[in-house]
């Protein structure tokens, strides 16, 4: 059996028109919307609306809403020091008595140092995704140019 080169077959819709299939998917275009805008006097984080078109959308973010309600300074998640705290806070609700010292910082440096650790990975997270920006960005910019 010979070994010859694959290749992919578009089965998508076929023209109304000709009645044939295309070979190729149409483009993809992408859209912002839906989107879920909060507004500040509403009482609660879960409570916004789901907009469907990009005019309606702009047209909210316009006159006050937002795509967080954190931009208003609600806390929608605590922080990992915050975690870490009720965590402590926990444990020593469950402790008996005779726990020493060296015990309770022991497990308040364990706490201290996870929260970094969950700090770290946000904050990995935010780079590797501007990293990622920055290539699409200079790919962008960079195409029929050669670099030295």
């Amino acid at each position: 059996m010979a070994a010859g080169k694959m290749s992919t077959v578009y089965m998508g819709p076929k023209d109304p028109e000709t009645g044939e299939r295309p070979d190729q998917p149409p483009p993809y275009i992408h859209q912002a919307v839906p989107v879920w805008l909060y507004h500040p006097e509403w009482p609660s984080e879960n409570n916004g609306r789901l907009v469907n078109s990009s005019e309606e959308a702009q047209q909210m973010l316009a006159d006050g809403w937002s795509t967080s309600p954190a931009a208003w300074g609600k806390v929608t998640e605590p922080s990992p020091q915050d975690r870490a705290s009720a965590q402590m806070a926990a444990f020593r609700a469950k402790a008996p008595a005779e726990l020493t010292a060296a015990e309770v910082a022991k497990a308040e440096a364990e706490a201290a140092e996870k929260a970094a650790f969950e700090q770290w990975k946000k904050d990995r997270a935010g780079k590797a995704a501007a990293d990622e920006a920055d290539k699409a960005a200079s790919a962008d910019s960079g195409k029929g140019e050669k670099k030295k």
